[in-house]
């Protein structure tokens, strides 16, 4: 007869809870049925309260255990299904996080790099521009002493004239 373990089983049978095997010696499955460690998942009523020895309110009993014990399974498997998908979401979520974090950061930095060279450029326009005024400024004074020379040559010239 095919059973379903409703613990773990060592020793003569062993199993896992929840696990479905089949027991062909009857005095083995009498004696695991009689312990509530196994329930019968074939549909045979009449077969189970037989090697059973069951009343119908016993058979009905097991049969609860195993519905009650396939509930939890599943309720089990739900919930850890449901935790496996939250730790997604989670690492999901993080790792949004992370690459969101590094964006704003190298944004950051781009912003930085920006600013300093604009800052670097008006730096270098401020130097041209004191070049061009130093260049005026030269060019000035070379203007004034072409002119003080022009005219001191002009006044030597009108000295050394014979009148």
């Amino acid at each position: 007869m095919r059973v379903k373990a409703l613990k773990t089983l060592g020793g003569a049978v062993n199993a896992h809870a929840g696990e479905e095997f089949e027991i062909t010696n009857e005095a083995q499955l009498r004696d695991l049925l009689n312990q509530g460690v196994v329930v019968p998942v074939e549909s045979n009523p009449q077969e189970v309260a037989k090697i059973h020895n069951l009343s119908g309110g016993q058979l009905a009993e097991a049969r609860q255990q195993l519905n009650e014990q396939e509930l939890a399974d599943s309720q089990a498997y739900a919930e850890a299904v449901q935790h496996a998908a939250n730790q997604q979401v989670d690492q999901v979520a993080q790792k949004r996080q992370e690459v969101s974090k590094q964006a704003k950061q190298q944004a950051e930095q781009k912003a930085q790099q920006a600013f300093q060279q604009e800052q670097s450029l008006r730096e270098a326009e401020a130097q041209v521009e004191q070049m061009r005024q130093q260049v005026k400024q030269d060019q000035a004074i070379q203007k004034a002493q072409q002119k003080q020379q022009s005219a001191q040559r002009n006044q030597g010239q009108a000295t050394n004239r014979p009148e």
